[in-house]
């Protein structure tokens, strides 16, 4: 599965750097604990995350990871959707709650398997 799948299945939309929406995913990561992320997450998880800004981008980063999912259409700040756009991180934007985008991931993965 890649970004732009992901994008579909929520019926999102990306806000921030669209030249990486083919971009691999392997797992979904779903936390706003900085430090749990740092921790946990690993390369090309897509991580949903509801508190994002300067310091969650450079997280994703430094871990690699595929993009940022923001649920519920949490309205970003301009300068953090431009330093995601700098930083080359996908930052799609879902109306769905945190629990309903692991919800709908996990079945499309299960469904390719």
């Amino acid at each position: 599965m890649v970004v732009n799948d992901l994008i579909t299945i929520l019926k999102g939309r990306c806000i921030a750097s669209e030249s990486k929406i083919n971009r691999e995913i392997q797992y979904v990561f779903c936390c706003d604990t900085l430090k749990v992320v740092e921790d946990k997450a690993s390369c090309d998880y897509a991580w949903v995350n509801s508190n994002v800004d300067k310091t969650a981008i450079d997280l994703a980063v430094r871990k690699a990871l595929s993009c940022i999912i923001v649920p519920y259409d949490i309205t970003m700040d301009e300068d953090i959707l431009r330093y995601a756009e700098q930083n080359e991180i996908p930052i799609v934007s879902t109306g769905y709650s945190s629990y309903k985008v692991c919800s709908k991931i996990y079945e499309a993965f299960k469904e390719r398997t």
